[in-house]
């Protein structure tokens, strides 16, 4: 949902370019804008870690020229939201005040941001979850438009899960090599 006058989601990219990434710009009033996405677990698997690689880029600088942090939070339930801490915390790369820029090119964009993430209890199969991309409340005029792109997403099965999984897997293999 984006609130206020001025806020809201935006589909960045350069024109005639093919190229899409999904973004954010939170304006004059300041409200806090976010991308949220309902994940549901049907792996038949407990979920343990997320690893989340994206791209953060810049497609309008902050009119003060202050750097802007950009955050991933989750969520069980929608409403409570944890941080998801500091590889999942993107700086913009470009504070020169109040400049629109191509975020595609280098120097406006973060590549390769994300990392692995432990929720604090495992997810369990066929259960929802939610996580959010977005940036708060800043002061001192327009925030800095930025947007995501090339993200990519898996999620974790709960290492015991996976042993009992391959333990059967050489089970399976050495019953077939006595046969022989």
């Amino acid at each position: 949902t984006f609130a206020g006058y001025d806020e809201g989601g935006f589909n960045y990219g350069t024109s005639g370019a093919g190229e899409r990434a999904l973004g954010v710009h939170c304006g004059g009033d300041h409200q806090a804008v976010w991308v949220q996405v309902e994940l549901f677990n049907n792996t038949g698997l407990a979920i343990t870690s997320l690893n989340m690689n994206y791209d953060m880029e810049e497609w309008k600088s902050h009119i003060g020229g202050t750097a802007l942090s950009v955050e991933w939070e989750y969520s069980t339930d929608g409403n409570s939201w944890s941080g998801m801490g500091g590889t999942f915390t993107t700086t913009t790369p470009n504070n020169t005040p109040d400049t629109v820029m191509d975020g595609n090119l280098a120097g406006n964009r973060v590549a390769g941001a994300g990392g692995s993430y432990t929720p604090g209890s495992a997810i369990a199969d066929q259960s929802t979850f939610y996580m959010r991309w977005g940036h708060g409340n800043q002061s001192g005029g327009s925030d800095a438009s930025v947007a995501l792109d090339n993200w990519s997403f898996q999620a974790v099965p709960e290492p015991s899960t996976m042993v009992l999984f391959g333990l059967g897997s050489l089970v399976l293999v050495a019953r077939r090599f006595r046969r022989k």
